[in-house]
Parts: structure tokens; sequence; C-alpha cells
């Protein structure tokens, strides 16, 4: 019989592998969504930049908000940062270079691509 901490770290360890494969599905579907952000908006999508930014609690929805940066071009030679912040299953907002553009509060529901 397995001991109440044994039950705990259990539970803790299949907790943190759920995060983790959970948070990688937002990373595809954040770097889907900045590609085609920029795509929209005649930006040059630096491949490969997509990174995980940071981690916040929403606390008026319980939902966790996840932040996540790209590199984009105008003409192929400077680079820039974005994001875009993915809250619970939509869209919260997406950032970047106040001369360029710059679009808040989008909501489009992305739970079809989450496959949640």
């Amino acid at each position: 019989m397995l001991s109440p901490f044994e039950v705990l770290t259990a539970f803790f360890l299949v907790a943190v592998v759920v995060f983790i494969i959970r948070n990688q599905r937002f990373h595809e579907v954040a770097d889907r969504l900045a590609r085609e952000f920029c795509q929209r908006h005649n930006l040059q999508f630096l491949d490969g930049t997509v990174m995980f930014r940071g981690l916040h609690l929403d606390r008026r929805r319980l939902h966790f908000c996840r932040t996540f940066r790209f590199d984009y071009s105008l003409n192929s030679v400077d680079r820039f940062a974005g994001s875009v912040t993915l809250c619970g299953d939509h869209i919260q907002s997406y950032h970047v270079h106040p001369d360029h553009l710059q679009v808040n509060e989008v909501r489009e529901v992305v739970a079809e691509q989450l496959e949640l």
C-alpha cells in the first residue's frame, strides 16, 4: 500500500507532466498564430523565434495566461520583437512595434487548435 507522501508525489508528478504537455500545445498554437498574424499584416515572420516568456493567472476568469515572444522583420534586414498572449482558449492580445502596428484585445477561440 502506498503512503500518503507517495500518493501526493505521484499526483504532483502527473500534474507537472500534464502542464508541460499542455504548454507545448500552447507553444505550437502561438507559433502558428504569430506566423498568420505576420502574414495578414505584411510582416516577415522569422522562423523558429517563438519563445515562452511568461505565465500569469487571470483572476477575473481563473485562466492561466501565457505570453510568447516572436521576431519579425519589415524588409529582411531589420529585426523586431512581437508577442502574442493566450488566456485560456482565447487570444488576449498581439503586440508589435508601435510604428508598425498594434492590435489589442483580439478575441478568437483557439480551443479547436489546442484539441481540448
